[in-house]
């Protein structure tokens, strides 16, 4: 008796070995998770899990991250510098945290403390308030002058060496009679001094010394509409006498002879002293953002400062981030200059050796080697997002950045947006850089960039306040927790779960099954949504293994397509997915 042959219905197989990383977007490519938590690809091109975070300083409460040779944060009212901790009398609150040379500085305290060595420590902002000074002429060493004749008419009985105060003009000049017989005109100085003899209360002696340093430019403001106890060595018209000694007021650079005695540029054509009280003052600006570039503090400020609306760039001078109103038109000068652009800074770094500056909608970057030679130049381009300045981040020689419309790769050029699969990024943010990773923290989650893939992954977030590098790993504060936390450096077990894209047939075909290639320490679970219903159904096991194969008791309902989720705890590899086709009819 013969029977009929039944055919075997042909089957193909399609696998993807080679997965990618998220991508938010409707049109979701094969090897791509349309969702993720704590995937990531150090095991590039498979698809496995990240590490969890490890404490890395137990029970402190950090208000700023940095890494300068040794972990230095924030803590209270100290400076934690490694194992040791300096009392700054900080205030409360976030900080950022610059450094420059051995030198660190904490903003918006305007604090700083030298590492090398701690005792040179204080405030940026110093300022003296005293009565009884004493005014005399002298050279820019300090050595007193007598000045001989104080006229409008040149003197006719002068002998060489003599010094005359020409009076003549609005600015008095001093002259100085030569062995030729010819005046020439002498730079002019005066000998400030803290008369503490004329008042048993000021028996201290180091004023000077103890608030300022040799060469700092301080605000000279006198106090008073009239002179008060003034010992004159010659008496002269009290308004002019007041005339002259304003004059010396506003920024002058003070030379150091001892802690109470300082020479300042100017003409004080006789010696005097007074019982007003002067005020010697020295500042920084208020700033939103600050950093170090070429020997220098750079900083920038949007809003108030000192009653006044600025939208300004700053620089302090050469080598000395105490001074920032050094304008003496030399090459070692502060630095300040007004931006025509809108809105608020939202972010600044050192690209590459240029000072550069960030708004939601521009950059601005400086260029020159020293002030006179200092030009901004602003590009209109997307720049960083509001609440995102601690996104920026330096990956070799390109800055990275979260703008307003995703995260932007700045190359000296114009930015380009390297996240166009993940809509919806949003500040606050910080991040930090470490080999080709790069490591951000938002709201919406954390996000790592792999810049040799050029693929995110996404993990849990960790609403980091501040991150930073030491070379590595990478470490972080919240403000949720307490400690300082290292970025990925515990165990390998985690939550994990991955959400593919669309799995569908073709046209005269169907899925006949799904096979998964992983190994998985933990355990995991397969599901499974139909027709993008938003339920999903619990479909499988996956069992603990080193690598094998698990066919998942999976055949698919009738559907247009499907979804997959795993998810679970533990180490998981996915190597391949592999899906098996068989022909069918227009009727399946």
């Amino acid at each position: 008796m013969h029977y009929p042959t039944l055919k075997t219905i042909p089957a193909a197989r399609e696998a993807v070995d080679a997965f990618g990383g998220l991508n938010l977007l409707g049109d979701i490519a094969a090897g791509e998770f349309a969702a993720m938590e704590n995937l990531s690809a150090r095991h590039h091109p498979q698809a496995a899990t990240a590490r969890s975070n490890a404490l890395a300083v137990a029970q402190a409460q950090p208000g700023s991250l940095l890494y300068k040779q040794a972990l230095c944060y924030t803590e209270g009212a100290e400076l934690v510098v490694g194992e040791n901790r300096y009392d700054l009398s900080l205030t409360p609150g976030e900080k950022q945290l610059v450094a420059m040379g051995a030198y660190i500085l904490v903003l918006p305290d305007k604090k700083y403390l030298n590492t090398a060595d701690p005792d040179d420590r204080g405030s940026l902002n110093r300022s003296i308030r005293e009565k009884y000074w004493g005014f005399a002429p002298c050279d820019a060493a300090g050595t007193l002058r007598t000045v001989k004749y104080i006229a409008a008419e040149q003197p006719s009985d002068a002998q060489a060496g003599d010094f005359w105060c020409d009076s003549s003009a609005e600015n008095p000049i001093l002259k100085q009679l030569s062995a030729d017989g010819t005046w020439q005109v002498k730079d002019s100085f005066v000998r400030l001094t803290l008369d503490y003899s004329r008042n048993e209360k000021y028996p201290y002696r180091g004023y000077f010394t103890d608030n300022f340093t040799d060469g700092d430019i301080v605000e000279l403001a006198i106090e008073g509409e009239h002179i008060i106890d003034a010992i004159e060595e010659q008496p002269m018209v009290e308004s002019y006498m007041l005339q002259r000694i304003r004059a010396l007021a506003g920024p002058v650079q003070l030379k150091l002879l001892d802690g109470t005695t300082a020479v300042i540029p100017g003409l004080m054509p006789y010696t005097i002293g007074i019982g007003n009280y002067i005020r010697l003052g020295r500042s920084m600006p208020d700033m939103d953002f600050v950093f170090e570039c070429g020997n220098r503090l750079w900083g920038c400020r949007y809003g108030d400062q000192q009653g006044r609306f600025v939208n300004e760039i700053y620089a302090s001078a050469l080598g000395d981030f105490k001074n920032w109103h050094s304008f003496q038109g030399v090459s070692t000068d502060a630095y300040a200059a007004a931006v025509g652009s809108d809105g608020p800074f939202t972010g600044a770094m050192n690209y590459l050796g240029y000072p550069l500056f960030f708004k939601e909608n521009s950059v601005h970057r400086v260029y020159g080697s020293y002030p006179a030679e200092y030009r901004i130049q602003t590009v209109p381009c997307q720049g960083v997002a509001a609440g995102a300045g601690g996104s920026l981040c330096l990956l070799g020689d390109t800055a990275l950045y979260l703008g307003k419309h995703g995260v932007c790769a700045y190359d000296g050029a114009l930015p380009s947006l390297i996240s166009p699969k993940l809509p919806g990024l949003a500040g606050p943010a910080v991040a930090a850089a470490l080999g080709p990773c790069y490591y951000l923290s938002t709201p919406q989650g954390l996000y790592v960039y792999r810049s040799d893939y050029r693929l995110w992954h996404r993990s849990s977030p960790i609403g980091a306040a501040a991150m930073v590098s030491d070379g590595s790993r990478v470490l972080f504060y919240s403000p949720e927790e307490k400690g300082i936390w290292e970025l990925e450096g515990g165990s390998d077990r985690v939550d994990f779960s991955a959400e593919t894209g669309i799995i569908a047939g073709s046209q005269l075909q169907r899925i006949r099954s799904i096979c998964l290639r992983y190994s998985l320490t933990g355990w995991g679970r397969v599901m499974v949504e139909y027709d993008s219903s938003g339920v999903w159904l619990a479909v499988g096991e996956l069992p603990q293994t080193k690598l094998g194969w698990s066919n998942l008791p999976l055949r698919p309902h009738r559907c247009d397509h499907f979804r997959l989720k795993l998810c679970g705890h533990g180490c998981l590899k996915l190597h391949s997915i592999i899906k098996t086709l068989e022909k069918g009819s227009d009727l399946i």
